[in-house]
């Protein structure tokens, strides 16, 4: 590059920059200009087609396609009878002492695995008669089997109507190792939510343990008379139904108005 050698040239030299340096920023800012436009026509198109794709633009089909099936696990509560309807006559205090009659007896309950809860049935009249017209009225196991379905144990039980009783009798719900003291008559422990004293009849709700053998220790305490009881124990079990399900998978397809 040759430089400039005279004030003449010195200027022509300048001015020549000055109207280059001109014509650089005259063309940057047109090609600014012109980026500056073709991001908003960017934009503008940007924000035409998200309100082309807004809910209130696109409309949906849904079709069926083909039948498939599943296995459907769901847990419900069964009703067990674990102590079939039956009645027992259980001697008086004296007749004990004197006789050598029982007045104390153990019934053995032998609850499934996975039961939840369960309830016993209770009715004592030293008529014989009564006792067993009594024992015809006992539906507990039906009972439970339709409300639990329907309406949920809860409300089951609270609708069940306790038997009538016309005399009374202890009941109490032991473990083996106090069914054995309860029976030789020695102090012994037992649940207190689930056991009765001066008992004439009733449901009793009794809530489960980790025990599978449970035991309903029953006591005359009247020292004259001897006394007719009758009984049942329904255990509500938790199963797993199993129910074989078929329906068609949805297929939607999707398009913009016009």
């Amino acid at each position: 590059m040759l430089f400039p050698t005279s004030m003449l040239e010195i200027a022509f030299f300048i001015i020549s920059k000055k109207e280059h340096q001109k014509h650089i920023k005259t063309v940057f800012l047109s090609r600014l200009t012109r980026i500056n436009a073709m991001k908003k026509r960017y934009l503008l198109c940007f924000f035409y087609a998200t309100s082309l794709l807004s809910q209130d633009n696109i409309t949906k089909d849904t079709t069926y396609a083909y039948f498939t099936e599943t296995i459907v696990q769901t847990n419900i509560l069964k009703a067990t009878q674990v102590q079939a309807e039956n009645k027992f006559y259980i001697n008086s205090r004296s007749n004990d002492l004197v006789k050598g009659g029982k007045s104390r007896i153990i019934l053995p309950i032998q609850l499934p695995e996975n039961t939840v809860s369960w309830y016993y049935e209770f009715t004592a009249s030293r008529n014989e008669s009564e006792v067993s017209n009594t024992l015809h009225t006992f539906k507990l196991l039906a009972a439970l089997s339709d409300y639990a379905e329907k309406e949920g144990l809860e409300t089951a039980v609270s609708k069940l109507t306790p038997p009538p009783g016309a005399h009374i009798c202890d009941i109490y719900l032991v473990n083996k190792i106090n069914a054995h003291l309860f029976r030789d008559k020695k102090d012994f422990e037992f649940d207190l939510d689930a056991s009765r004293e001066n008992f004439k009849s009733g449901i009793v709700s009794v809530l489960t343990s980790n025990a599978r053998t449970v035991y309903l220790a029953i006591k005359n305490p009247n020292n004259i008379y001897g006394i007719h009881v009758g009984i049942q124990a329904i255990a509500m079990v938790q199963v797993t139904k199993k129910e074989r399900k078929a329906y068609r998978i949805p297929v939607i397809t999707s398009y913009i108005k016009e």
